[in-house]
């Protein structure tokens, strides 16, 4: 695995591979995955569950769908303490960003406030990327 600081060439030239990558095959999978979120869309939860016993042979019926602290706090520790490191620091940026963006008096509709400018999740998500690439 190779580690690209984001906002650099070799940031963009990897994202450009991965996403031209990713739509290899699209007309293939694009049917299916729509038939998926229709069905998620229909049926909630039942659909959701049924999808995940089907592709992770998992069945939420037995134990639900949450993840026992316990298990997280297992698979974190068995992780490279290098990676661990990385996703800390990657957890430190986002909510950096996001403090930013709100301070900026940017809010979505489901956390809207007086004097602060509502946008939808697209804007914000693109103003939080923004953030992240711009250095402290």
């Amino acid at each position: 695995m190779r580690w690209h600081r984001s906002g650099t060439a070799g940031f963009r030239e990897a994202l450009g591979r991965a996403e031209v990558r990713g739509s290899t095959g699209a007309e293939k999978v694009s049917p299916v995955v729509g038939e998926i979120l229709r069905s998620v869309r229909e049926g909630g939860d039942a659909a959701l569950a049924e999808y995940t016993r089907r592709f992770d042979r998992f069945d939420p019926g037995k134990k639900g769908f949450a993840v026992p602290s316990r298990e997280i706090d297992a698979a974190w520790r068995r992780l490279p303490a290098a990676l661990r490191r990385s996703l800390e620091l990657a957890a430190e940026r986002i909510e950096a960003a996001i403090a930013k963006v709100l301070d900026q008096g940017l809010r979505t509709a489901d956390i809207k406030q007086d004097g602060c400018r509502t946008v939808g999740t697209r804007e914000m998500g693109e103003s939080i990327v923004a953030a992240l690439d711009k250095p402290t």
